[in-house]
């Protein structure tokens, strides 16, 4: 399976990868090395952009937070580039949101649109 980045909230990228994310820790010419968020797991990314996991997880997938991070990438672009109301550009969101999830935990966590 393919590397998949995504934005944290201080604008940092990170691999997110079978529901886990991780921070960047270092590159090299061929490599990037990576590190869980949540636990002591890392993973390794090449050109190629193939990933290879080097130690078991502490704890169980999630990818709700890394849906959380796109929605909140969207409504921050949309805020700045539309001159409409911010209460309806983040009603559409919610709304978006609600439709395409089955999981209330995803609305349930999104974090605040203001850093």
């Amino acid at each position: 399976m393919s590397a998949n980045f995504v934005e944290s909230t201080h604008g940092k990228r990170q691999l997110n990868h079978l529901g886990y994310r991780y921070c960047f820790k270092r590159k090299n010419q061929s490599s990037e090395y990576w590190v869980c968020v949540q636990c002591k797991a890392t993973a390794t990314t090449y050109l190629d952009l193939s990933v290879v996991v080097r130690d078991d997880h502490t704890h169980l997938p999630d990818d709700t937070c890394a849906k959380i991070l796109e929605i909140r990438k969207s409504l921050q672009h949309k805020s700045t580039a539309e001159a409409g109301l911010i209460d309806r550009i983040v009603e559409e969101a919610y709304n978006k949101a609600n439709r395409q999830s089955s999981c209330t935990d995803l609305l349930i966590n999104l974090p605040p649109l203001y850093k």
